[in-house]
């Protein structure tokens, strides 16, 4: 079962220092980390449309309309990072703070990245990937070692890439129906 303590003590261990019990505790790496977690977690998430953290939303319109540029107005879902959007396939909308506003007055599908807390819903590498980010964010207040964050930052990206090439892997590309712009192309 992976935690967020497991993940910071991974990034701990890059950085050849004490790990921790749990992130609460009364220890600077626990403080470090408990303030830094949610917030490079949730950009990684951001960073990439990771098959993990995708997840579809049927949206109801709001009662209340936008007060200008659109009829009708959707909330987004309390989990929302970001979109997935395919222009060709999504009605036209724009997302405005925590809404989708549109023209469109029936239901809304939406594709997006939802924010992952469990992290055993995480793969094993995105797990490996966040280890060495929080490890690079936090080498300086662990080490004062340029060579330190320098091997923590060349294991993020090497992991990185590693996470990225598994996730394509099970997100082959779309292939697309022939349109009349392309059929004319031809």
């Amino acid at each position: 079962m992976a935690s967020a303590v497991d993940i910071a003590n991974r990034a701990l261990q890059k950085l050849g220092a004490k790990s921790i019990v749990s992130m609460t505790e009364n220890s600077k790496s626990a403080r470090e980390l408990n303030r830094a977690y949610t917030h490079i977690r949730d950009a990684e998430l951001e960073e990439h449309p990771w098959l993990f953290a995708l997840k579809l939303a049927s949206l109801s319109p709001k009662t209340d309309a936008p007060l200008f540029g659109y009829a009708v107005a959707y909330q987004l879902p309390a989990d929302f990072i970001t979109v997935i959007r395919d222009p060709e396939e999504d009605p036209d909308w724009e997302i405005l703070g925590r809404e989708i506003h549109t023209d469109q007055d029936t239901q809304l599908d939406i594709k997006y990245i939802r924010r992952v807390s469990d992290e055993n819903d995480m793969t094993p590498l995105f797990r490996e990937a966040l280890a060495g980010r929080l490890a690079v964010d936090l080498a300086e207040a662990f080490t004062q070692s340029n060579s330190k964050k320098e091997a923590a930052a060349a294991f993020y990206e090497n992991t990185l890439k590693k996470a990225k090439r598994r996730n394509a892997i099970g997100n082959p590309p779309k292939v697309r129906t022939s349109t009349s712009w392309l059929a004319v192309r031809s």
